[in-house]
């Protein structure tokens, strides 16, 4: 059931866009700054749903001598933390049937976490808790380079991604952005655990936030979770990608 609303919300949310793109019709919305990360609200209470992006102000483009690092860590967080497992975590988000994500691009990185207001307390607490408290174990880190090398053999019957790769190293060799998001094979085996913590940090503390949020009103009391547990809170000014 949970899995046919969400469904329903994603459609109905292109189609406000499409709505307000063509008939110029006004979607109501709130800029706000909680604790030096700006924030912005997007009311909608017509599903009791919300929709929360976090949006990290770098992304590749950080890794440096050490490719695919960014990737990999956003990739890892859900692997496991001080006090959960893999297992717990994946079971704590099928429980309430929320739905978390990880991207990084070359500029930019994001966390989305999508579920019921009901269950916005929790659902956020947790988030903060995997971003702030992953620790990237080593059978973990293992199972993913397994799996990576894997996809990337694969990629040898799947002519078209490979040829996007190869378009991609020829046509934008000179530039940053010549090397692909993901770590090549080569890569793998040079991402160890200090790397990934050290990006993760890298992330929680050096990295500008904003975070954009979408559902009724109530998913404005995650605030002092956000700037606390989540560790947003700050004075300071953050790194900012804009290349």
């Amino acid at each position: 059931m949970l899995n046919k609303l969400l469904l329903i919300w994603g459609a109905s949310s292109f189609l406000v866009l499409q709505l307000w793109c063509a008939e110029n019709i006004p979607i109501k919305y709130t800029r706000d700054d909680w604790g030096g990360t700006p924030i912005t609200w997007v009311e909608d209470s017509r599903l009791p749903l919300f929709n929360l992006v976090i949006y990290f102000a770098d992304g590749a483009l950080s890794d440096g001598e050490q490719k695919g690092a960014t990737h990999t860590m956003f990739e890892m967080l859900p692997a496991g933390t001080d006090k959960l497992s893999r297992e717990a975590i994946q079971e704590q988000y099928e429980f309430y049937g929320a739905e978390f994500n990880a991207k990084v691009l070359h500029e930019y990185s994001m966390i989305s976490l999508k579920g019921l207001v009901k269950d916005l307390i929790p659902l956020v607490e947790r988030t903060c808790e995997v971003f702030t408290s992953a620790n990237f174990p080593e059978n973990e880190l293992k199972k993913e380079n397994e799996r990576a090398k894997s996809a990337i053999l694969n990629l040898v019957g799947a002519h078209d991604r490979l040829a996007n790769n190869a378009f991609r190293e020829l046509s934008i060799g000179l530039t940053p952005f010549k090397y692909p998001v993901e770590p090549k094979f080569k890569d793998l085996d040079l991402i160890n655990n200090k790397i990934l913590m050290d990006k993760r940090n890298y992330f929680k503390s050096n990295v500008a936030k904003r975070i954009y949020l979408s559902g009724p009103k109530q998913v404005l009391q995650i605030k002092d979770i956000i700037m606390q547990k989540c560790g947003f809170l700050t004075t300071q000014k953050l790194f900012v990608r804009e290349e």
